[in-house]
């Protein structure tokens, strides 16, 4: 069989009417080789070689967010997880002081009125005995600093046009909550909170010593790489189906919390705190973000609806 295959519908090509060496029609007239060179050399080499394998097409990224949609449209989500951890390795600065991460970028407006108290608000979490009955307990505390959001649990209830993917829970504007039949939307969606039960989920670790240099802040065990990656799926849904300049994220692991702010060059993502001891850090991000404007939110304030 000839090694150059002929367009489909088109008569065979006979392999002799190809020059092995140039892979090309030959000419009527051999060209001289001082025409190329100024004196004839010996074991010239031959551009392309002859056995070169010639692309018939555009060549494809083969890194996970180059060639998946949201960077996981694989038949083993866990393994495109996995390798979006991977080539994410070094985008996540941290760990910012929560506080401090607040103050930055979650600022509070003049004339914003106080946050309700939140002494013991999440503590009915740590009655959970798995995962799936953390939801519905944090929602309930959550509500209360979330007077113009709603949160939803949407861990059963993917985004059909986005890979079925599914946040545990997505926090929307009142005014803009999906058809009961469509929780996940990560079109409207403002923000998504993350859980996972058991704290050594978590996707980054803190150094001991915050004035510790080149410490590897992103947690390197399995299960930790596959939440990180998780995450970073669904930020790219969710950022990939909005005109946003940066978005927000909670990631729970146990009774522990971090924030991220993403945006097209990496994310910034704050130390862990212990949300049931200290909930008035956890309140505050809900009653803030509530108070925020679509600016500050994140929405790209240069796009606007076609007139």
């Amino acid at each position: 069989m000839s090694d150059h295959p002929s367009s489909p519908g088109s008569p065979p090509i006979p392999s002799s009417s190809f020059d092995p060496n140039l892979l090309s029609p030959p000419t009527s007239t051999p060209i001289p080789p001082s025409v190329f060179y100024s004196q004839s050399t010996p074991n010239r080499p031959l551009t392309p070689p002859p056995n070169a394998f010639i692309p018939t097409s555009t060549p494809i990224s083969n890194k996970t967010s180059g060639n998946h949609s949201y960077a996981s449209e694989t038949h083993d989500r866990d393994s495109a997880n996995h390798r979006l951890a991977q080539e994410t390795n070094g985008y996540f600065l941290g760990a910012m002081p929560p506080q401090k991460f607040l103050k930055r970028f979650l600022p509070i407006s003049k004339g914003t009125p106080r946050c309700p108290n939140s002494d013991g608000a999440f503590t009915s979490v740590l009655s959970a005995t798995k995962e799936v009955d953390m939801y519905t307990p944090f929602i309930t505390a959550a509500t209360a600093f979330v007077d113009t959001l709603v949160l939803v649990d949407t861990h059963a209830n993917g985004d059909a046009l986005r890979d079925n993917l599914a946040p545990d829970i997505s926090v929307y504007a009142a005014n803009n909550v999906p058809d009961a039949d469509a929780k996940t939307d990560f079109s409207k969606m403002e923000l998504f909170v993350e859980f996972k039960f058991a704290q050594t989920s978590d996707p980054f670790r803190d150094p001991k010593d915050t004035r510790a240099k080149d410490f590897p802040f992103e947690n390197d065990s399995e299960v930790s790489q596959l939440n990180r990656g998780q995450l970073c799926s669904y930020a790219a849904a969710h950022a990939g189906s909005q005109f946003r300049v940066h978005t927000f994220t909670l990631s729970i692991c146990g009774r522990s919390a971090r924030f991220i702010r993403w945006d097209r060059s990496g994310a910034t993502v704050t130390q862990s705190f212990d949300y049931i001891e200290e909930p008035h850090i956890l309140a505050s991000f809900f009653w803030r973000y509530a108070h925020l404007n679509q600016i500050q939110r994140g929405y790209d304030a240069s796009v606007s609806p076609a007139s």
